[in-house]
């Protein structure tokens, strides 16, 4: 009989139960329970499965240990309302600060004119829009060897990109292939000669000074190597530079950092904004401005304090051409030691091929926020990519407009998240002009 009784406890005293009420219960239920963060941030918008408040961004999840980069990356098909998700963000961080740039090249009618996406987010916070234009009258150059680019790249360094490595990559990119160790030699020698040479005439040194040296070294700095043959291993880097000379790229790199008629350029300015439309749509110039421009950026930035933002739209565009790509992962690598998020945006996922360097940036951006996908393939390539559970295929194809799929590193539970705006937000954001004139 007491073995019955210990195995039913009847022996312990009876709990008189009492009464809850509605809004005691939820407690109960697991799935309404606080699972969201304290405060991480400003408010960014509303956890659909929660009813909650998300309070964060990329640099307070990233400070406070959440994520390990505060690189993100954005996914969706068009008209999903990823940009208008990029300019709220980006405001809300200029509202403390922060800095941005952004590579703009689409063009549509604003106010009775044609103009790029982000001109209302720079008029508004007085931005400044800077034009690449291959026209000298017209466009903006960056000088690779400027001065506010640090000349070397210190060994095992994550944050600076030298004048060094970035003359590499240009002429990489001029040549679309990789250089050889000779060429990387004779680059370097002519490098160092054109920096010594305009020191003595007191000027800034500008590309042509490299290739003047490449073409007539004074210096090999091996023995048993005479110039003959330094001359020689410069040769095909000389061929490739000249494309930036007088070639198909001239007019984006030839010569001092001025804008259109020689004008100078504040990149001091809290948003930049690079408007890109004048460059072909995947073509090398459009590349190589991008990086060029995010390593000169990088190294402007790195003495100044607060949030930085790079936003480079339709990240998918720079693939295959030649060694961008490549050069592109590199700068991501970097903009974490100058305090800086690089924020990659892409339209198609399944475009970007399996060995693309371009991949890097959605695997190894630990903040993702994934907007709805029309196309089976580009579901496939995001949940494989992001290592998503393959229940979240039919939920990404069915996500409404404005709302996301929100992926914080692997400490932090997936969340649907409906972004919040501000009527500040509402007009920054709206690009239907043109449609409400016509209409």
């Amino acid at each position: 009989m007491r073995l019955l009784v210990k195995t039913f406890g009847w022996h312990y005293p009876a709990v008189k139960g009492t009464f809850a009420s509605s809004k005691q219960t939820p407690a109960l239920m697991t799935v309404l329970t606080n699972t969201d963060l304290d405060y991480h941030g400003d408010p960014l918008g509303v956890n659909l499965w929660t009813n909650q408040a998300i309070l964060e961004s990329a640099w307070t999840l990233y400070s406070d240990g959440w994520i390990n980069s505060p690189n993100q990356c954005i996914l969706g098909a068009l008209g999903t309302a990823k940009s208008t998700y990029v300019k709220t963000i980006l405001l809300r961080s200029m509202m403390h600060g922060g800095r941005a740039v952004v590579f703009d090249r689409k063009r549509q009618a604003q106010n009775g004119r044609t103009q790029g996406e982000y001109v209302k987010l720079a008029d508004t916070i007085g931005g400044t829009t800077i034009r690449f234009h291959q026209a000298r009258d017209q466009g903006t150059r960056i000088n690779i060897l400027d001065p506010a680019i640090v000349q070397m790249t210190t060994a095992g360094s994550d944050s600076l990109l030298g004048q060094d490595r970035l003359l590499i990559m240009v002429a990489e990119a001029a040549l679309e292939t990789k250089l050889t160790s000779e060429q990387r030699h004779a680059l370097k020698v002519a490098h160092q000669s054109a920096l010594d040479a305009a020191d003595l005439k007191r000027r800034v040194p500008v590309l042509a000074d490299v290739i003047h040296a490449l073409q007539n070294p004074c210096t090999t700095g091996v023995k048993g190597v005479d110039l003959d043959r330094l001359r020689e291993w410069g040769l095909p880097v000389v061929l490739g530079l000249m494309r930036y000379i007088d070639g198909d790229l001239a007019g984006l790199i030839d010569g001092e950092t001025t804008g259109p008629g020689g004008e100078p350029v504040d990149f001091a300015s809290r948003l930049l904004v690079f408007d890109t439309s004048a460059l072909e749509y995947g073509s090398t110039a459009l590349g190589l401005m991008m990086t060029v421009t995010t390593a000169f950026l990088l190294s402007v930035w790195v003495n100044m304090p607060g949030e930085k933002s790079l936003v480079i739209e339709e990240a998918y565009s720079a693939d295959g051409i030649g060694v961008v790509p490549a050069m592109l992962r590199d700068l991501a690598k970097r903009t974490r030691g100058v305090g800086a998020s690089m924020i990659s945006v892409f339209h198609h996922v399944s475009d970007v091929p399996v060995d693309s360097p371009l991949r890097s940036l959605i695997t190894e951006s630990e903040l993702v926020s994934i907007f709805r996908q029309d196309k089976g393939a580009d579901v496939d390539a995001a949940v494989e990519l992001l290592s998503l559970d393959p229940s979240t295929r039919q939920l990404i194809q069915e996500l409404p407009r404005g709302v996301h799929l929100r992926k914080r590193g692997p400490k932090l539970p997936l969340v649907v998240a409906e972004l919040t705006r501000t009527n500040l937000d509402r007009y920054i954001t709206f690009t239907d002009d043109a449609y409400v004139v016509n209409n």
